[in-house]
């Protein structure tokens, strides 16, 4: 047969067949007659049981100790504003004046 090439490396046929693709040529994959059903909990809870709710007062008395340490005082936050600023202006006046540095 001419076109037992179908589907196999070498050059292609010139003329396909008319016909359809010859019978080995089928597409990889499996085949359904139709979908599988899409997964619902309320069709198998009975597999996946409820579990009970826990008392978290704890993680959330832990959580916020943890949140107050780590958060800066007025004193600490004024004092990063203040070497903000001082920054801020010790580039302004590199950016104003470069001649004033060498090597940049």
């Amino acid at each position: 047969m001419r076109f037992r090439s179908w589907g196999r490396r070498g050059p292609a046929p010139l003329f396909p067949p008319l016909y359809g693709p010859p019978p080995g040529a089928t597409p990889s994959g499996p085949v359904f007659a139709c979908r599988p059903m899409s997964f619902d909990l309320a069709l198998c809870e009975a597999s996946f049981p409820r579990i009970r709710e826990m008392d978290d007062t704890d993680l959330a008395q832990a959580i916020t100790k943890r949140h107050q340490e780590i958060t800066p005082t007025p004193v600490e936050q004024t004092a990063v504003l203040g070497l903000i600023s001082k920054i801020k202006a010790a580039i302004e006046k590199i950016s104003a004046a470069p001649d004033l540095l060498p090597s940049v």
